[in-house]
C-alpha cells in the first residue's frame, strides 16, 4: 500500500494519514466537531470535488467512531455572482452575468430545478448516496439572509480597517512593488462586503473593455443606524441606493476571503480541507485564519490542503467546462468503493491522476485490495495488512460486509458486454454468475439478478463505446467470415487444431489454466512463439491479430460456440 504511513508531528508514525489528521481534529476537544467543505455551483460539478468530500466523510466516520458528535457541512455558494458561463451554457445566459447563481434560471429547458445553481447542486448531490456521502447541504444565498450571517456582516463591516490591514499585507507579499501600491490605495475605500442591486439584481459588472470586474461594492457603512450605501456599476443601472443590513429585502455578500472566515467562526469549524491554490503558505487559507483570529475572536479550523484530482494529465475546472463529474463515473460502471479506495490511500499532498481509460485498473487494485481484506490474498508484509484493516471501512458505501462481496470483475465485464448479442441472455447471466463465483473462493455467493448483470454490462459497454483505449475493444461476428477462413496458414490451422482438441478434453473454467496451455500449445507442441498462436485465435474470433486477454475472452464465451468457429475454420 502507497501512502499510508506518516511522520507523526512529535515523533514517530502514524498507521494512516488520516489517522494524524484525526489526531490534530481531536485535539481541539469541541463539544461538535465540524467539518466542513464547500463549492460555487457555476456549472457541472467535476470528480475532484469528491476529494475533499470524501475526506471529511472518511474523517467523520472516524471520529463517530470515536463516541464523538459530528456535523458534516457541505456549503453551495449559490449567492456567489456569474463572472463567466461554461461553453456548454447558451449565448444568450451573458445577460445574466453579474447576478447571483441562485438568482439565474435552470439552463436546461424542461428541467424544472428552481435556478442554475440548484441545477448544478442536485446534479452532484444526486450522488452523493452512491458514494456512500452524507453531508449536510447548505445554500449560501438562503444562509445571507438569516439573522446569525447578517450579524457575522456587521462584524466585518465594524472591522473594516482591520481587514484592510490584513488583506492588503497577505496580498502586497505576493506582489511586485508597483502593483503593491496601486493595491493599497484601492484598499483605501475598499468594504468587506457588496449588496445585489435591488434594481437590475446584480452584485458586480463586467466592463469588457477594461477587461475588469466592478463589484457592488459598498461606499458607506453607518454603525449607528446598521445601514450601508452602495452604488452599482453596471452604466445601465446606476443604482444608489441607502439599505438597513436588516431589512428582509437587503441582500448583502461578503467578499469571499472574509466569507470563509465568518462562516468558520458561525459554525465553529474544526477541519475545512483546501485545495492547493488557497492552502499555500500565506495564501488565502492563512489569511482567512488570521481573520477568523482578529477580527471573530475564533482560532479558525485545522488547516488540510491537498492537491488536486486531475483527468489524466490535465486540471479539471466547472468554470472552463474541463469535467468528468461523478455521475459520469457511474455512468461508466465506476465503482465507488473502489474511488473511495484512491481518495483514502492517496495523501492529501499528493496529487492523483484520474484516467478513466485505466478503469480496468482501478478495478484490479481495488479488488486486490478487497482480496486482502477478507484473507483471499496475503498482504504484502504486516504494514500492508494493519493499513488494509484501517482503510477498509472507510471504502465502503455501507458497513463493510462479513464476507466478500459478489461483483462481476470489471475486465470480465469488458469482454461479456461485447459479446452478449451472440450469446443466449440466459447463458450470459449464468457465465457472469459463475465469474462472481470463481473470484470470491470459500464464499456462499448469491446469484446476481438478471436486471443487476444486464445493467452493469450496459454500464460497461458505454465506457467501452466512449472511453475505452483500442486494446479493449473488439467485435465477434456471429459467423465466421469467408475471407478470413481462406486467409489462414497451415500453421494457424495447426494451431487451432490443437486448441480444439483440448478444449474436448479438458474444462474451460480457469482462464490462467486456459492461459497457460495455449502458451504450451505454441512453445512445447509447435515450437513457435505465442503470438503466432494468438493471432490465429484472435483472427476467426475477432477477425484481427490482436484483441483482449485469450484467457478470460475465451472463458466468457460459450464453449458450444467456440468448439463451432475453430470446426468451421478447419473444415476443407
Amino acid at each position: 500500500m502507497a501512502d499510508q504511513k506518516e511522520h507523526k508531528p512529535g515523533g514517530g508514525f502514524g498507521i494512516h494519514w488520516l489517522d494524524d489528521v484525526k489526531r490534530e481534529v481531536l485535539a481541539r476537544d469541541p463539544d461538535v466537531y465540524t467539518l466542513s467543505t464547500g463549492k460555487t455551483p457555476s456549472g457541472s460539478i467535476h470528480l475532484g470535488i469528491l476529494r475533499e468530500i470524501t475526506i471529511c466523510d472518511s474523517l467523520k466516520r472516524l471520529l463517530v467512531a470515536e463516541g464523538k458528535k459530528v456535523r458534516f457541512l457541505l456549503f453551495f455558494d449559490s449567492l456567489d455572482a456569474a463572472k463567466k458561463f461554461p461553453p456548454y451554457i447558451p449565448s444568450e445566459f451573458k445577460v445574466h452575468l453579474g447576478k447571483p447563481f441562485s438568482d439565474i434560471p435552470c439552463p436546461v429547458k424542461g428541467c424544472g430545478c428552481e435556478s442554475y445553481a440548484h441545477h448544478w447542486g442536485n446534479e452532484l448531490s444526486a450522488t452523493f448516496e452512491a458514494f456512500g456521502l452524507t453531508p449536510e447541504v447548505i445554500w449560501t444565498h438562503e444562509l445571507y439572509q438569516t439573522p446569525a450571517m447578517k450579524g457575522q456582516i456587521k462584524v466585518a463591516l465594524d472591522n473594516t480597517s482591520t481587514l484592510r490591514e490584513i488583506i492588503t499585507k497577505n496580498i502586497t507579499q505576493t506582489i511586485d512593488e508597483e502593483s503593491g501600491a496601486a493595491y493599497q490605495e484601492q484598499m483605501q475605500n475598499w468594504f468587506p462586503a457588496m449588496v445585489v442591486c435591488s434594481r437590475c439584481g446584480t452584485t458586480q459588472f463586467y466592463d469588457k473593455k477594461a477587461d475588469k470586474i466592478f463589484p457592488n461594492r459598498i461606499v458607506a457603512y453607518h454603525a449607528d443606524t446598521g445601514e450601508v450605501e452602495y452604488e452599482c456599476p453596471n452604466p445601465r443601472c446606476n443604482n444608489k441606493e441607502r439599505v438597513k443590513i436588516d431589512s428582509p429585502s437587503t441582500r448583502l455578500k461578503m467578499n469571499w476571503r472574509v466569507d470563509w472566515p465568518a462562516k468558520w467562526s458561525l459554525f465553529k469549524t474544526t477541519l475545512e480541507p483546501a485545495g492547493k491554490d488557497h492552502a499555500t503558505p500565506g495564501g488565502s487559507y492563512d489569511t482567512g485564519l488570521e481573520i477568523c483570529r482578529k477580527v471573530y475572536g475564533y482560532e479558525g479550523p485545522v488547516k488540510l490542503g491537498y492537491e488536486w484530482l486531475r483527468l489524466g494529465d490535465a486540471d479539471m475546472g466547472t468554470s472552463k467546462g474541463k469535467t468528468f463529474t461523478p455521475a459520469e463515473y457511474l455512468a461508466i460502471g465506476g465503482l465507488p468503493e473502489a474511488f473511495r479506495h484512491v481518495i483514502i490511500k492517496t495523501k492529501a499532498s499528493t496529487h492523483i491522476s484520474f484516467r478513466v481509460e485505466n478503469m480496468p485498473q482501478m478495478f484490479e487494485d481495488y479488488e486486490k485490495f478487497e482480496r486482502i481484506h477478507y484473507g483471499i490474498d496475503k498482504p504484502a508484509d504486516d504494514a500492508d495488512a494493519e493499513a488494509t484493516r484501517y482503510m477498509y471501512p472507510l471504502t465502503q458505501v455501507k458497513a463493510a460486509a462479513p464476507e466478500m462481496p459478489g461483483r462481476i470483475p470489471f475486465k470480465y465485464a469488458v469482454v461479456m458486454a461485447q459479446i452478449r448479442e451472440i450469446l443466449d441472455e440466459g447463458i450470459v447471466i449464468d457465465k457472469c454468475n459463475e465469474m462472481v463465483k470463481r473470484v470470491t473462493p470459500g464464499v456462499d455467493v448469491k446469484p446476481l439478478a438478471a436486471d443487476a448483470i444486464k445493467a452493469t454490462l450496459d454500464k460497461v459497454e458505454y465506457w467501452v463505446n466512449t472511453y475505452a483505449p483500442p486494446q479493449y475493444r473488439f467485435n465477434v461476428s456471429k459467423e465466421l467470415q469467408p475471407e478470413v477462413k481462406n486467409a489462414l496458414t497451415d500453421e494457424e490451422r495447426t494451431a487451432l487444431a490443437k486448441l480444439k482438441a483440448l478444449l474436448e478434453r479438458k474444462p474451460c473454467d480457469d482462464e490462467q489454466a486456459l492461459q497457460n496451455d495455449i502458451f504450451a500449445i505454441a512453445k512445447d507442441e509447435m515450437g513457435v512463439q505465442p503470438t503466432k498462436v494468438f493471432q490465429a485465435i484472435y483472427k476467426v474470433f475477432v477477425g484481427t491479430k490482436s484483441g483482449p486477454r485469450i484467457g478470460p475472452f475465451l472463458l466468457a464465451l460459450d464453449k458450444a460456440f467456440i468448439m463451432k468457429r475453430l470446426a468451421d475454420a478447419l473444415e476443407p
